[in-house]
């Protein structure tokens, strides 16, 4: 009887690390999302999503971009949730603590296909409240560009995913641009993915869900 009672208490002390990452995980996508950098569900997994969102916030809080929940991180987190809470009187997550970063996970994520992620990507450019098939259209010539250039290893099916945005990073890196993740007028520039003339702007968006191309494989330009 003893015996089982100091198994059972092992076993609820082996627990609560695990639980307190998954909070401090939770929490942070709440941060992230409520600053435009996390768009999917919290559910406290640091899943290729979440990592990606932490890549795009240290980048621009002048952070290591290492895609982990480390102390500076969380430093600058729980600081701008603090802040935020000083002006919103809506409630705000608890503050979370650092994790141990895990090992590289080489799970793809998984792409986005409704419209705000589209008008995100394209904010502030001519694209922005396009028809969705001319989104589509020049994401997909974007991934097939930076495909040539070896630093996109997706499918170029012209859906945003975090790889798309990861490429975009590095080329914009390599040509000492700022490095947003998007397509903005810069980058479109740069790619030669401006528009000539007039792009149609529909008066109400309608959902539009891109197949991908037959035969599509990753990385590999399509005709």
């Amino acid at each position: 009887m003893k015996k089982c009672l100091l198994c059972s208490a092992f076993a609820v002390a082996l627990a609560i690390p695990s639980l307190q990452a998954d909070e401090s995980v939770r929490s942070a996508q709440i941060l992230l999302q409520s600053a435009g950098y996390y768009t999917s569900s919290v559910d406290g997994e640091l899943n290729a999503e979440t990592k990606a969102a932490l890549r795009r916030y240290q980048i621009r809080n002048q952070l290591e971009p290492s895609g982990e929940l480390t102390a500076e991180t969380v430093t600058a987190l729980n600081k701008e949730g603090q802040s935020a809470a000083a002006t919103t009187p809506a409630p705000q997550p608890t503050a979370i603590a650092p994790t141990v970063p895990e090992a590289p996970n080489a799970v793809q994520g998984s792409p986005a296909s409704d419209n705000t992620e589209y008008d995100r990507i394209f904010a502030h450019t001519p694209y922005e409240r396009a028809a969705m098939e001319n989104q589509v259209e020049t994401l997909r010539k974007a991934q097939i560009l930076l495909a040539e250039r070896g630093l996109f290893q997706g499918v170029t099916d012209g859906r945003p995913s975090s790889e798309t945005e990861e490429a975009l990073l590095r080329f914009q890196a390599s040509r000492e641009m700022p490095r947003t993740g998007r397509l903005d007028i810069d980058t479109l520039a740069e790619l030669h993915l401006l528009p000539v003339g007039k792009l149609h702007r529909p008066d109400a968006r309608r959902p539009y869900a891109p197949q991908p191309p037959h035969g599509a494989v990753r990385g590999v330009p399509l005709d």
